[in-house]
């Protein structure tokens, strides 16, 4: 932290700056402790949203990708757990799904949302990985 510096019952320049600059760097600080532990076990990337908690993934497929069928691919980071979840049709708003994941408290469970394209083949539309709580 800075000295404050007081000349003639007045703070200097350097007490004037530091002071808001401490409490600045508090509250940040204060606002990462508050935010990370809900980062730590649900995320999102592209149009896939994912929470890990209690041997279960909750997920959500956000509009934005093509209307037509999808699945899901889950896994554990590192092994021991793999699967797909079941095809579906994505209407173009959300559709919401959970499936069983028995791994354990604190290993990091990825989801891929697949596209089943129209021609043959996928097409990725997110990828997020969370830790389980």
């Amino acid at each position: 932290m800075s000295e404050v510096q007081v000349t003639a019952g007045k703070p200097t320049l350097r007490s004037r700056v530091a002071r808001p600059l401490a409490v600045l760097g508090a509250a940040a600080v204060l606002a990462v402790g508050v935010v990370s532990p809900a980062a730590a076990d649900s995320g999102r990337n592209g149009s896939l949203w994912i929470r890990a908690h209690g041997g279960v993934v909750d997920s959500q497929h956000y509009p934005g990708p093509p209307v037509g069928t999808y699945h899901i691919h889950y896994w554990r980071a590192g092994g021991g757990w793999d699967r797909n979840g079941a095809n579906y049709h994505f209407p173009g708003r959300t559709v919401y799904g959970r499936i069983a994941a028995p791994v354990p408290v604190g290993a990091t469970v990825c989801a891929e949302l697949w596209y089943h394209k129209p021609g043959g083949g996928y097409g990725s539309y997110g990828l997020p990985c969370v830790r389980m709580s």
